[in-house]
């Protein structure tokens, strides 16, 4: 019956996929780059626009897929471009002709053509992950397919998924499909379903394993295993172990074969870059106990103000505040009054739900110590990364109270609303201390709202309705976000600057090898041409490179670790490494010094608004001119160059 009422929603969303990816269509940031080369339009972008805050896209993570395409050989496991080298299977996924690449389907569409990666990655991140929890939330319901559907679209549209432009949702719809496959495993009762589900299952897991992110995979284990221990206990007398318990154990080898065969085959390609990130100073070396993401915060996506904020200041931007629409506070509060008027506690797995809910509530909010953190493996995943396993824990026991029935009297339903309205009040008073442009007005409104909605899902009154309602707020708080683009890659290699850093690299034979001044953005341009630049976004730190730097290792505090490497220029043979933030820092040295670390670096590009000046003082021979960029030789001529470069920018 289950599979039945899915069966059409499944359909429609291999179809919207299918169109969707055949349009090239996708919600990245990518045009950001028109910007930043001096494009006054973005003709890509038919809806929206691009937003600066998504560096960790425009900036790391696309042009690191696009590496791969141009790179001869084509999508290698070791892309000599990036750095010193970098191996490709780390810290994201990324497009690599490697067995790991069968269980990150996320990328492959990268192998059919640049802008059909960035729509397939971007649809289905999307629709994977409505797709799984979707199917999970329909099991919880019992069926009932208008709220796994509201569910699901809660979850796609919260602001963690959005504002983060669905960093989530490779781990999280992993997640989804390994219950689901478990569930079909134990509950299947034909062989060659039990065996198909043995396959599912160590795909699934495999994949989940392979994301890699473990500030989302520990709080996700262990969402996963509530969910399935209530829906198995719950689910005993239909399940019969030993009705082919034979095909079943072979399932479950085969499983564990998946993921073994795996996990063997990422660590023979990877296992060097592994060991090297584990020990970094950072993400290695962090070590979280909770407490920095306090109640206020963790309901401030009942509040939908991201749009009203420009300033975020200590909050630091959208994304870092980014949160879930929660109502597990109201789920609460009515199996409390229900339990009064009734003598009737929650059912199995919601009683599971609310334990995990409230713990992850406490580590979230007030910490732990660090030896419970560490013994739990939470010491791997901070307060605002676990929020991911919260979120989702939330939609799923909103959605199984709802399917539950057992309203409450309206005196009763009344308080709990009453209740969650004055808490979202309270939380508004530190909210707007945190950021003033959010109203009051705004704040009461919306403490209303969520007290209304509070009510009507307690009360019984249109619970379906309401839940699409939210479904429906949630969206339009948040899809204005992400921008509605159509391909974009070719710009990247079709600009001014792209097609004279090509030049100057076929001139000298290829092989040049570059070091971007003062443009941290730019220096991620080269490795999208198949041009080597040493600096840029470096995940894996390249220690041996910068021991040639830093001999004595006195720096090593500041430079290993995964990081956004700016270089800035200055006279003399000093060098000055600096921490500019956790995942950023600075280098300082004159262009020539570099020749003696690396005597392969041949040419520069800086940003300054003094380019013969620069040409000087350091040394070089100028070639070329964009805007603000310039492009130099290294020790060709002392004095710079005497003819004027082509592409004198304007005065």
């Amino acid at each position: 019956m289950v599979i039945d009422r899915a069966r059409p929603v499944l359909i429609g969303v291999v179809v919207a996929f299918l169109l969707l990816v055949g349009l090239r269509i996708h919600g990245y940031s990518l045009p950001a780059w028109h910007a930043a080369l001096g494009s006054p339009d973005a003709p890509e972008i038919l809806l929206g626009h691009s937003q600066g805050v998504r560096a960790d896209h425009y900036a790391a993570i696309l042009p690191l897929a696009l590496a791969q395409s141009v790179h001869d050989p084509a999508f290698p496991l070791v892309n000599r471009n990036v750095g010193f080298g970098q191996n490709m299977l780390l810290p994201v996924a990324l497009p690599v002709a490697r067995p790991a690449t069968l269980f990150r389907p996320e990328v492959w569409g990268w192998f059919l053509g640049d802008d059909v990666g960035l729509a397939w990655q971007w649809w289905y991140l999307t629709l994977g992950l409505f797709a799984a929890w979707f199917g999970v939330l329909l099991v919880v319901s019992g069926g009932r397919r208008e709220l796994a559907l509201a569910g699901s679209v809660l979850l796609v549209a919260s602001p963690f998924v959005q504002f983060w432009s669905l960093i989530p949702a490779p781990t999280a719809s992993t997640a989804g499909f390994t219950i689901l496959a478990s569930l079909s495993l134990l509950l299947a009762r034909s062989r060659a379903a039990i065996l198909a589900s043995g396959l599912w299952l160590g795909w699934s897991a495999a994949s989940f394993v392979l994301a890699l992110y473990w500030p989302f995979q520990v709080p996700l284990v262990y969402l996963g295993a509530v969910v399935l221990a209530g829906l198995w206990l719950e689910r005993l007398r239909e399940i019969d172990l030993r009705r082919e318990a034979g095909a079943r154990a072979l399932a479950l080898l085969l499983a564990a074969v998946v993921v073994g065969l795996a996990g063997l085959t990422f660590w023979l390609d990877a296992g060097d870059a592994i060991q090297r990130m584990s020990q970094t100073v950072y993400p290695g070396g962090r070590v979280a106990t909770g407490g920095d993401r306090p109640s206020w915060l963790l309901l401030s996506g009942n509040f939908a103000f991201a749009w009203r904020v420009q300033d975020f200041g200590a909050l630091r931007n959208i994304c870092e505040t980014a949160s879930y629409w929660l109502f597990s506070p109201v789920v609460a509060g009515a199996f409390a009054v229900n339990a009064i008027w009734r003598r009737e506690g929650p059912d199995l797995l919601s009683g599971l739900l609310l334990g995990f809910c409230a713990a992850l509530w406490i580590y979230s909010a007030m910490g732990i110590p660090e030896p419970l953190a560490r013994a739990f493996q939470l010491s791997h995943s901070p307060a605002a990364r676990a929020n991911v396993a919260l979120g989702v824990a939330d939609i799923v026991l909103l959605v199984r109270y709802l399917s539950r029935g057992h309203p409450l009297p309206m005196a009763g339903a009344a308080v709990v609303a009453a209740g969650f309205a004055g808490l979202l009040l309270a939380c508004g008073i530190p909210l707007r201390r945190a950021l003033p442009e959010v109203s009051w007005s705004h704040l009461i409104a919306a403490s209303a709202l969520n007290g209304a909605l509070a009510f009507l899902f307690v009360a019984g009154v249109r619970r379906r309705a309401a839940l699409a309602l939210l479904a429906g707020l949630c969206s339009l708080s948040t899809l204005w976000f992400n921008p509605v683009c159509r391909g974009g890659s070719a710009y990247l290699r079709d600009n001014a600057l792209a097609r004279e850093i090509l030049r100057i690299d076929q001139e000298a034979g290829g092989g040049t090898v570059w070091v971007a001044y003062s443009a941290p953005l730019i220096a991620n341009l080269f490795r999208v041409l198949g041009v080597r630049c040493v600096n840029g976004v470096l995940p894996t730190p390249p220690l041996e490179a910068w021991q040639r730097v830093d001999p004595e290792g006195r720096n090593a505090e500041v430079y290993d670790r995964y990081a956004h490497v700016v270089v800035e220029p200055q006279a003399g043979p000093e060098v000055r490494f600096e921490l500019v933030s956790v995942d950023h820092f600075r280098l300082t040295t004159a262009p020539r010094n570099w020749q003696r670390w690396f005597p392969e670096v041949s040419h520069v590009l800086a940003q300054t608004g003094q380019p013969e000046r620069f040409a000087r003082r350091y040394g070089l021979d100028r070639l070329f001119s964009v805007g603000w960029y310039h492009l130099y030789r290294i020790g060709a001529r002392q004095g710079g160059a005497r003819a004027k470069p082509r592409g004198e920018p304007a005065r």
